[in-house]
Parts: structure tokens; sequence; C-alpha cells
């Protein structure tokens, strides 16, 4: 099984508990802990004392699009803060992006979306860059 097949199968789970149990596995979004949250009870509290009527405050443990950087390493995310501007979800769709490029002698700096660091500006390749957060 894929990373991919992985998440979906995990969203699809996940999707299943909140239909038929009312529901939802959440992350407390301050101290990050997983936790069950019942959903007809507007106002959710984690056990480190948090409390919020915002459900943005407890962002699902799964969700629909996660599978989409299923195959991103924590690894390959390191090495891409140091050469890409932007937020952990914002880096991952950048490199989704450059992987998604077909012709790798392109720069990065051209592809929508792309933001490399100001240091690292007509730096890479599609190909460099690719080899760089694999090797």
């Amino acid at each position: 099984m894929t990373k991919k097949e992985f998440s979906l199968n995990q969203i699809e789970l996940q999707e299943r508990i909140q239909s038929l149990a009312n529901v939802n596995v959440v992350n407390c979004g301050h101290c990050g802990d997983v936790m069950f949250h019942d959903m007809n009870i507007k106002k959710i509290e984690c056990g480190c004392g948090f409390s919020s009527n915002e459900p943005s405050d407890f962002p699902d443990y799964w969700c629909q699009g996660q599978e989409y950087y299923a195959g991103i390493t924590e690894r390959e995310l390191r090495i891409a803060q140091k050469f890409l501007s932007g937020y952990e979800d914002e880096l991952k769709e950048m490199i989704n992006t450059i992987r998604e490029h077909k012709d790798e002698n392109d720069l990065i700096d051209y592809l929508d979306g792309v933001t490399p660091c100001e240091d690292f500006e007509f730096t890479f390749t599609v190909k460099a860059f690719k080899n760089l957060i694999t090797s």
C-alpha cells in the first residue's frame, strides 16, 4: 500500500466514523494532542485546558486533500525549507508542483506557486531540485 492509498483509506475511515457515530478525530490546535470530538457539542475542549467554539482551532486528524502530500517526507520538507520561501503547507504544495513539472530543465522560479528564497533565486532547475531533496 502506498502512502497515498494509506491516506485515502484513513480519510475514508474517519468520514465513516463521522457519519455513523457523529464523532470526529481532531488535533488540538494548542498542544497537538489527538482527541475525539462529539460533533453534537459546539465547544471543543482539550485536556491541556484549551477550548474553543471554532472548529478551525481543532483541525481534523485526517481530511480530504492530505493524500496529495502523502509522499513528502519530513526530511524532504526540512531540506526544502532551506531553499523555498513559505509555510509548511505552501512548501508541500511547491514540492508537489516541482515533482509534477514535466520539463526538468526549467528553472523552478518560473513555476506557478514556487517561491525560492532570495539567496537561491535562479539557482535550481526542476531536475536539480528533485535530486537535492531526494539525495
